[in-house]
């Protein structure tokens, strides 16, 4: 068939399809008239192909390759997706074939499918008696999928993944149909994708790639660099023409720039000859010519490199010619197929919980799209958004900074709301983060500590560079107007730079934390919360005033106990958790303040809000183990209280907590004794659990053991002396 007249049949399908549908109810009804189209061309297609011999049936091969991608997106848009498989992979057999130079055999194909088709027959019974038989013996079969009763014996029933070879030499190999190849893998992995099927998905747009990368080596329309944005572009050989033009213009004015520097040179040694300032005329005439020679290898230099781009443009006009409009509708459909896979092989990396490998193709897609101009600004800045957000938690602060940076570029043209607030939340991050590792940095220096931060090394006093990760993806968008990422951090040092950093994040948070609200975002909103007391923590480091330091905790407790009210302790444990510890190490601080301004009345205010935290810290281990007993059998149930390995960490330095309250209370000396036997209580309270559950030779509570044996010790002989020792209690590492 001509394919003018394929393309006018397939445009008239294009057609009927976007009609709208006589009857409301019959959404599909367009649909299916275009199928009549579609199968009365394949049974004239058939019949071409089953006639001709040479070039006649290889054209026809490849259109019924065509024909049968179309028919398939038009089953799977009405719901038929079993269907619409199978045509997917009669395409790709057609395709593969004519890209191999061989011919289909429809005949061997429908004794394969049926061959098949029995074999799935055969392993679905065999399965079916496996259940029955493990019915039989009292298993609950429901609660297993079919692959759970396969027996170690049978691996002829194990799942397992089609493969979808490709040739691996490239030695005779037609790519006249290679972009409905790919666009035929492409779709099949979003289908399989769509079933879960991820490794199959996986599996079709690798062989996609490989695709891709043997068109690309062979394409003379790569090698030349040209690549045309849409299949009806026409040669930019104008372009070309034009940069020659100019690199010969160059050149002459690099010669003519040559001469005048050389006259300028002679004029300057008669002025300095002229001058007379003490300098001998042969150190002078030396000192002339030292100058005149780097002026001149500087120009030759010059005048080389321009005829290189020279000669570069004249190979690149050269190749131009050899390139029909075939070749360049061909790499214009190929570079826009790779771009869906590299999108579709992003997807299942993020589906298969490969961040990393996730964030690269994402990240080769955006630059894709840039290359490519084929994206919409709202999808691409929200992209962008999310990387930053991946470097941000990989602490590659440089990377995420540099994505922000290209996200603002097209911020300005888009009016997505949710869009604009998730980058400004973003920018957010990135300072709070930026703020937070100063802080750290500052405070291992202090201690003596490695100089290892969080994927960074300290090269010096205030300059912070990212360490080689290989895992982690390089980004750089070259295409925008925009500097590379940068290699190193300058560290801040004073009081007004901690603040610069406070405010601009302060700024961004304030934009978005309105539209964040906890009902639609609640763990962003969570998020956030603990960000913004953290922020102003960081700020408090470096704040000399007690005063400040006094009004910055204070604007951090209705960060944390806003939030409270909201939350059910049942759904939300670990965040309300989380957010008592944090509150109880607030008001100790505040406590510790303004014990050294000898108000001690204050003090106690603020000693008693922490001690109420931490008691319902501690106590809520203890409701939620009685809560998860209730619902098991009681043969099943625990009598003794027992806590995960992750909680037990925190448990006891909540413990720490109380018991350090209770001896810093500013109250009478009776009351103090009374104090002392709480903290004692809770010392031992800790030690006996530790001891009950084995914890003595745990690596992560050992200084925790070691305070605690230390001050039960130590407490009885302050309860005679009132001298009560005071040890600092660490923080969790919980994430």
């Amino acid at each position: 068939m001509d394919p003018s007249i394929l393309t006018a049949r397939l445009k008239a399908v294009a057609e009927r399809e976007a009609q709208p549908p006589a009857v409301e109810t019959n959404i599909f009804e367009s649909q299916y008239a275009a199928r009549a189209l579609l199968t009365e061309l394949e049974t004239e297609l058939l019949q071409i192909f089953n006639a001709a011999t040479g070039d006649v049936k290889k054209e026809a091969q490849g259109q019924l390759g065509k024909l049968y991608i179309e028919l398939a997106v038009n089953l799977i848009f009405c719901k038929e997706t079993s269907e619409g498989k199978e045509a997917l992979e009669k395409a790709q057999s057609l395709l593969e074939c004519s890209r191999g130079r061989t011919f289909f055999d429809f005949e061997a194909d429908k004794l394969r499918r049926a061959k098949a088709l029995l074999e799935a027959k055969a392993k679905a019974q065999k399965v079916a008696e496996m259940k029955a038989a493990a019915a039989k013996r009292g298993v609950n079969v429901e609660s297993k999928t079919s692959a759970d009763w396969l027996s170690t014996t049978s691996t002829d029933l194990e799942p397992v993944i089609e493969s979808f070879p490709i040739p691996t030499t490239f030695g005779n190999v037609d790519y006249t149909h290679t972009d409905l190849l790919t666009k035929v893998y492409n779709q099949l992995a979003q289908q399989y994708s769509e079933w879960g099927e991820y490794l199959k998905a996986e599996q079709l747009l690798a062989n996609a790639e490989k695709i891709y990368k043997d068109w690309a080596e062979h394409s003379p329309i790569k090698k030349a660099a040209v690549i045309s944005e849409s299949p009806a572009s026409k040669p930019d050989t104008q372009f070309l023409v034009q940069q020659f033009k100019l690199e010969n213009n160059a050149l002459d004015e690099t010669r003519t720039h040559e001469r005048q520097m050389q006259q300028d040179a002679l004029e300057a040694k008669l002025i300095a000859r002229r001058k007379k300032k003490g300098i001998s005329s042969t150190l002078e005439t030396t000192a002339a010519n030292v100058a005149d020679e780097h002026r001149i290898l500087a120009l030759q230099h010059q005048q080389e490199r321009l005829v290189q781009k020279a000669q570069n443009l004249r190979q690149k006009l050269t190749l131009e010619e050899t390139i029909t409009e075939d070749q360049r509708c061909l790499a214009a459909n190929m570079e826009e197929q790779f771009l869906m896979t590299c999108y579709g092989i992003a997807q299942i990396h993020s589906r298969l919980d490969r961040p990393h490998q996730a964030a690269a193709w994402f990240q080769e897609t955006m630059c894709r799209q840039l290359q490519l101009r084929k994206f919409d600004r709202t999808n691409w800045v929200s992209n962008c958004a999310h990387l930053a957000n991946y470097y941000i938690g990989e602490f590659d602060l440089l990377a995420a900074e540099h994505c922000l940076l290209a996200a603002d570029i097209f911020a300005p043209m888009i009016e997505e709301a949710e869009v604009l607030k998730t980058l400004a939340l973003m920018w957010a991050k990135y300072h709070f983060r930026l703020l937070k590792l100063n802080r750290d940095v500052d405070e291992q220096a202090l201690k003596m500590e490695t100089t290892d931060t969080e994927g960074y090394l300290l090269l010096g006093p205030k300059t912070l560079k990212i360490k080689e990760r290989p895992h982690v993806p390089k980004v750089c968008f070259s295409r925008l107007p925009i500097n590379p990422p940068r290699q190193h951090i300058d560290l801040i040092t004073t009081l007004s730079q901690a603040k610069e950093l406070f405010t601009k994040a302060m700024d961004r948070y304030t934009e978005v934390i309105d539209f964040f609200d906890v009902d639609l975002w609640t763990e962003t909103r969570i998020e956030m919360m603990q960000n913004l007391s953290t922020l102003h923590e960081c700020l408090i480091y470096y704040e000399d005033s007690p005063a400040n330091k006094l009004s910055l905790h204070e604007k951090r407790i209705p960060y944390l106990s806003d939030l409270l009210d909201k939350f059910e302790n049942i759904i939300f444990t670990n965040t309300v958790r989380q957010f008592r510890f944090e509150l109880g190490t607030v008001h100790v601080a505040m406590a510790d303040i303004l014990i050294c301004q000898k108000l001690n009345d204050q003090a106690n205010q603020q000693l008693q809000a922490g001690l109420a935290q931490f008691e319902q810290f501690t106590d809520s281990f203890k409701t939620e183990f009685d809560a998860q007993q209730k619902l098991k059998k009681a043969s099943d149930r625990l009598t003794e209280f027992v806590l995960d390995e992750d909680y037990i960490q925190p448990y006891i330095l909540g413990y720490c907590h109380l018991a350090q309250i209770h001896t810093k209370l500013k109250v009478s000396a009776e009351e103090q004794r009374a104090n002392i036997d709480k903290a004692l209580e809770c010392y031992t309270h800790v030690l006996a659990f530790a001891k009950k559950c084995k914890l003595d030779k745990k690596a992560c509570i050992r200084n925790e053991m070691n305070m605690c044996h230390e001050m039960a010790q130590l407490l009885p002989q302050a309860k005679l002396t009132s001298q009560i020792p005071i040890r600092p209690v660490q923080q969790p590492k919980t994430k």
